[in-house]
């Protein structure tokens, strides 16, 4: 399994930031994303042939528990990395919160933070997966709000 940069920067984030606001952030989106592996492990063991009470059983759960959360239709499905399979389980508003975070003035590829990453080419990145949202109807104001 590969883990996308976001959810290492995720990770990094709650090392490094006493900020509760700013670590709610990056809860939020590893959560995110353990849910939905979660969901495709689940749907991957069911196609498998096993039953309700063994994905229960390997979750320390009742098995109607977990087929509750796999029937539970999702408020809208996750949208995949359009232009980069490293913004795959990401959504949108931590898309632009990241773009904000490249922009601010102090990043550059020496900092710290910023691994050797140029802040511009970063910046390119988040913009082009934005706009390919944004032009798909998955995203901004003119978004399709009932996919």
């Amino acid at each position: 399994m590969t883990i996308s940069p976001v959810i290492h920067d995720y990770i990094e984030t709650l090392e490094r930031s006493q900020d509760p606001l700013v670590r709610l952030r990056a809860i939020r989106g590893i959560a995110r994303w353990l849910r939905d592996l979660e969901s495709e492990a689940t749907t991957k063991a069911r196609e498998s042939g096993a039953t309700w009470a063994e994905i229960g059983a390997s979750q320390d759960r009742p098995r109607q528990a977990v087929h509750r959360q796999a029937s539970k239709t999702p408020h809208r499905p996750r949208v995949e990395g359009l232009t980069l399979p490293e913004y795959r389980h990401v959504g949108t508003s931590d898309l632009r919160y990241w773009l904000e975070w490249w922009s601010e003035p102090e990043r550059s590829p020496e900092g710290r933070e910023e691994k050797g990453r140029d802040p511009e080419e970063e910046k390119r990145k988040l913009r082009a997966e934005i706009e390919a949202r944004e032009r798909l109807g998955v995203a901004g104001p003119d978004r399709d709000r009932v996919w």
